[in-house]
């Protein structure tokens, strides 16, 4: 992993609920981890410092990339 790329990150398990949610596990190196929680930290301070909510945030970028849920 260098500077620029996060690393593998793989789904270890699916947990499908009566109500249509899902709970997924994931594995990753500490490396790996510690580098997601540096870009979601910068994230929320970016979004801060713009006073823009994280949902309305998260909604501009699927917008902005087309990816639909």
């Amino acid at each position: 992993m260098t500077e620029d790329t996060l690393g593998i990150i793989g789904v270890e398990e699916v947990v499908e609920h009566e109500d249509g949610s899902a709970t997924y596990t994931f594995h990753f190196e500490d490396e790996t981890r510690d580098k997601i929680a540096e870009i979601g930290l910068e994230f929320i301070l970016y979004c801060a410092i713009y006073k823009w909510d994280i949902r309305d945030a998260l909604e501009s970028l699927k917008k902005e990339t087309d990816i639909s849920d």
